[in-house]
């Protein structure tokens, strides 16, 4: 709990200074840096639910995964490997795209 009141008083402080430096640039950079955060911003809420959502689709997935080990779901083999595989492409294909598309600056 103590790390996270240390952090928050940090950022606190960050953003003060950086609000300070803000202030005496000239308008249009500063439309620029805020422009800037604002992006930043808005493209770490979409990664962060994208990541949510892969979590819940890989975990359903493994759900899937130990009822059919169970013998409580009944599929052929090559139709659950071929469920598995597509599923680990896709999480690893978009997780991929966030970190190369989302985050290139």
């Amino acid at each position: 709990m103590a790390e996270r009141g240390l952090a928050k008083a940090l950022d606190e402080i960050l953003s003060q200074s950086a609000d300070r430096d803000l202030q005496s640039l000239d308008p249009h950079s500063r439309e620029d840096i805020h422009d800037r955060r604002s992006l930043r911003q808005l493209k770490e809420q979409y990664a962060n639910k994208f990541l949510w959502f892969l979590g819940i689709q890989l975990g359903l997935m493994n759900l899937v995964f130990i009822l059919t080990g169970a013998g409580i779901l009944q599929f052929d083999h090559y139709v659950l490997h071929l469920y598995m595989g597509g599923t680990l492409a896709e999480i690893f294909g978009i997780v991929l795209v966030i970190t190369r598309r989302l985050f290139r600056d």
